[in-house]
């Protein structure tokens, strides 16, 4: 039983690749998303709240479906969620980034459920040597792992073959529009590159964030941007491919996926 954002693509791709293996899984979540299996209800008018108050319904479906193991993403939500509910079972905690180098500072509330979550779990599970130490700094961990986000094997295929840069030059910015990205300040910070024609700028056209972004966008750079609508995984990579430089200016990073992949495609 996956507990995790059903929305996202580290989930979808996490789901998908365990049932490619023969693994049968269950993706409970209070997201929509194309690897939801099971949608729990948001109780109350208060966000902060919906984790904890999804806990009798995840025992319940625990009950139901019997699970071998629980996996859970994101230590200081589902993995707070998986900790309260799991009773016996044992549960898989995959660390995401910001679930550790940003939550546990917000508040003692925040620190305690992340403390509580790394406690409870039986197997940790992080992107980097950086994110596993750093959780370790906030609880003890019986058994953690690294485990890197990687690209398929099948896309090497797409590594350029020179690094010869367009002309414009060819920016992609993949990471969605959220405070943590930042992508705000890689257009003020490059609006002259990009009045001048000397790169083009593509962003995701995506994020609690997104329509903030254009409107900000827009009176720094008027319609001169590229924005992507989500895109199957094959189409997204090859459309990664496409560009000269990968960028980023998030405030916070463990090991970025997107990083990982331009790099394996030669950007």
């Amino acid at each position: 039983m996956m507990l995790a954002d059903a929305g996202t693509f580290h989930a979808e791709r996490f789901a998908w690749e365990l049932k490619r293996q023969g693994v049968e899984v269950l993706v409970v979540s209070l997201e929509q998303g194309s690897a939801l299996d099971e949608l729990l209800n948001r109780i109350g008018p208060f966000r902060t709240l919906h984790y904890a108050l999804s806990v009798p319904q995840v025992k319940r479906t625990i009950t139901r479906f019997r699970p071998d193991v629980i996996n859970a993403h994101y230590a200081s939500g589902y993995g707070f969620v998986a900790a309260a509910a799991a009773g016996r079972t044992p549960v898989a905690l995959n660390l995401w980034g910001s679930d550790i180098l940003i939550v546990p500072y917000k508040s003692r509330l925040h620190r305690w459920k992340t403390r509580y979550a790394l406690r409870r779990a039986d197997f940790v599970f992080g992107d980097s040597e950086y994110l596993i130490q750093s959780a370790a700094r906030i609880a003890p961990l019986s058994n953690a792992t690294v485990i890197p986000w990687g690209i398929e094997a099948k896309f090497l295929e797409l590594h350029k073959d020179s690094y010869e840069l367009n002309r414009p030059v060819r920016v992609i910015i993949p990471r969605a529009h959220e405070e943590i990205y930042n992508n705000r300040f890689i257009v003020e910070a490059l609006a002259p590159l990009v009045m001048e024609g000397k790169v083009t700028l593509t962003f995701p056209n995506f994020g609690s964030q997104v329509n903030d972004f254009k409107k900000y966008a827009h009176e720094h750079v008027g319609d001169r941007l590229s924005l992507y609508v989500k895109k199957p995984r094959d189409r997204f990579i090859e459309f990664l491919a496409e560009h000269d430089i990968y960028l980023s200016a998030a405030f916070s990073d463990s090991s970025p996926v997107t990083l990982i992949e331009s790099m394996a495609l030669g950007l």
